[in-house]
């Protein structure tokens, strides 16, 4: 049963998570933080004890969430170990690093990765954000799913092979598409057209996706094979070369995916 929390890292997942914690009534123990400024300003939220050193952690936690940058991950748990038990439960939340990057360091590991792009000046509602657990351990598989469902009304429980393919998803449907649109931001910048005039068109696609399969719902030239348009468009593009190689590959890729669907 998780009641004591202790959180390793004060950014954006931390800082939701803690304070999503704390409403749900639990005890936050501990914020440790690299930089104890920031540890004291989480830490006031969630009437924690802040600190910039691990070993100053209590260790009678029931769950260590580690949520710093995935780089330092690794670093976190080998200097962890030196002051907790090993049969201290710790998790990352992480959708990209291994579950097993806690396994040479501690007997009882998981994951908890919330499916949303969180940021420290947008608040959420936490009880939207999807929660994947990953645990070899069926026991604190139940306990991090009694944990989470008190966070989340949505949560998963995937395997590793699942969540490596489910951040690759998501780097597709968030970053990737993020980035189209600072390409279609930067063209209409450059020739003075109001970029709002597009976030209808954005914001109706976006909402088309809860009711409709993606593939379905597939408009533009490469879809229609309108050789013609796609030939302009690249012409527009003669001066920015990456952005043409992209959308050359975008467009083949389409036609590709819909000669499937037609087969």
């Amino acid at each position: 049963m998780t009641e004591k929390i202790a959180f390793i890292g004060s950014g954006n997942v931390a800082s939701h998570m803690a304070e999503a914690a704390f409403l749900q009534g639990y005890e936050i123990t501990d914020i440790w933080s690299r930089r104890l400024e920031h540890a004291q300003l989480l830490a006031s939220k969630v009437k924690s004890t802040p600190t910039d050193q691990l070993q100053q952690l209590h260790t009678d936690a029931d769950l260590y969430i580690i949520a710093v940058p995935d780089d330092y991950i690794d670093v976190v748990a080998e200097q962890l170990c030196e002051f907790l038990p090993t049969f201290a439960t710790v998790v990352h939340t992480s959708g990209a690093t291994s579950l097993h990057v806690l396994s040479a360091y501690f007997g009882n590991t998981g994951v908890i990765w919330p499916l949303q792009s969180l940021s420290l000046t947008k608040k959420v509602d936490f009880q939207e954000v999807p929660l994947c657990i990953t645990s070899n351990a069926p026991t604190l598989r139940q306990q991090l799913l009694s944990l989470c469902h008190t966070l989340s009304r949505k949560v998963q429980v995937i395997n590793e092979d699942q969540k490596q393919i489910l951040h690759l998803a998501a780097v597709f449907a968030n970053n990737f598409s993020n980035h189209m649109y600072t390409i279609a931001h930067d063209l209409c910048s450059e020739h003075r057209i109001d970029f709002d005039l597009l976030k209808p068109l954005i914001n109706e696609t976006a909402a088309k996706i809860s009711t409709e399969e993606p593939s379905h719902m597939q408009t533009g030239p490469a879809v229609r094979n309108d050789e013609k348009s796609i030939a302009t468009h690249l012409q527009l593009l003669s001066d920015k070369k990456s952005v043409q190689r992209l959308y050359q590959k975008i467009s083949e890729n389409i036609q590709t995916k819909s000669y499937e669907n037609l087969r």
